[in-house]
């Protein structure tokens, strides 16, 4: 009986492996798996990370995998799926697509607003610098 149940467990997590694997591919593929290595040096985004594993969580499953950088580094990257959105990936995909192109809007906004805010500092400096050399010049006239 017990003999029976382990090996029962064994099967069910080897395919659970696989299949989590493959959920970790096709995440990765749609550009869904990232994290904010990039500026940290030897990442490199264009080399995709390995699958290391999945874990159960008390609200889904986390997948994890790795990218190694060397020098012994690993950066690690993981996704958390509810289990309700596990049969439905592609939906998860969408949406998970969805929010990072938001979030990327809003930088750009942000960056643009901190550049239309350098430029008018930019401006009002030479505006003012323009005033005080004409102040200046008109008061050397008299």
């Amino acid at each position: 009986m017990s003999k029976s149940l382990f090996q029962q467990h064994e099967a069910i997590d080897n395919q659970c492996y696989h299949v989590a694997k493959a959920m970790f591919l096709k995440l990765q593929d749609a550009h869904v798996i990232h994290d904010d290595n990039t500026r940290r040096e030897g990442f490199n985004p264009a080399k995709d990370y390995e699958y290391t594993g999945f874990e159960m969580t008390k609200t889904g499953i986390r997948l994890s995998g790795s990218q190694y950088v060397g020098g012994g580094e690993y950066y690690y990257v993981s996704i958390d799926i509810p289990l309700d959105r596990i049969d439905n990936l592609d939906e998860f995909i969408r949406e998970k697509q969805e929010e990072r192109a938001e979030a990327q809007r809003q930088r750009r906004a942000a960056r643009m607003a901190e550049e239309a805010a350098e430029t008018e500092r930019q401006a009002q400096w030479e505006r003012d610098k323009y005033e005080e050399l004409k102040a200046k010049f008109e008061g050397d006239q008299k």
